[in-house]
């Protein structure tokens, strides 16, 4: 079966072979065992696991050159991993943002991060906003280690995009509580979880623009 040369530790790479070739036709499967054995070992194999966990928590969907959020997502659940999601406008990202993507990586195995199209952004925030444009905002995001994917959406809500996604944890920021998110019905339809986690007082865009604003004028 094609694949490209790993070396290193293979301690593992018979696991990966094995995920990998589940559910699939004896040729596709073998293919696709190689190829995921092929990326855990070029990854650094059960080690390179061991020390991520050991720092994290959690052990790092390793992406494969092309892959975009869909791929992950279904490579993930093929590992029998848990997916996780957040959503927003990330305009100007700052501290707070950064704060709740790294508590929300630590709950799964991998984590898609649902953007505000222009368009939506300015149907929320008004036609000043946003500041940066949604493929900066997606470049940026994709560049932090704890995301392992960027989705963008045009709709004033997530709800569309979930139906798709599907995602075993739902993330939002602590602010939400006591609120009806628009999207609860279709993430718990499938299943999913819920979880508001704590946000790094304040630290907003809204308070980042309107400082900025106070010390131009």
């Amino acid at each position: 079966a094609p694949a490209r040369p790993a070396r290193g530790d293979s301690c593992g790479a018979g696991d990966s072979f094995a995920a990998g070739a589940v559910g699939a036709a004896l040729t596709a499967a073998v293919t696709e065992g190689v190829r995921d054995a092929s990326e855990f070992v070029r990854a650094g194999a059960a080690a390179a696991l061991s020390a991520q966990l050991a720092e994290t928590g959690t052990a790092r969907l390793v992406p494969e050159r092309g892959e975009d959020a869909w791929d992950i997502v279904e490579r993930t659940r093929r590992a029998g991993g848990t997916v996780v999601a957040t959503g927003g406008c990330f305009d100007l990202l700052h501290a707070g943002h950064v704060s709740l993507l790294q508590q929300a990586r630590r709950l799964g195995d991998c984590l898609i991060v649902c953007v505000n199209s222009d368009a939506s952004v300015r149907r929320r925030k008004g036609p000043t906003r946003p500041l940066t444009p949604a493929a900066d905002r997606v470049r940026v995001l994709e560049a932090l280690s704890d995301v392992d994917a960027a989705v963008v959406f045009d709709d004033d809500t997530p709800a569309p995009l979930l139906e798709r996604l599907r995602p075993d944890v739902w993330v939002k920021g602590a602010d939400y509580a006591g609120t009806t998110l628009p999207e609860a019905e279709t993430v718990r339809a499938h299943d999913g979880e819920i979880v508001l986690l704590p946000l790094l007082e304040g630290r907003s865009t809204t308070r980042l623009l309107s400082t900025t604003k106070g010390n131009a004028s």
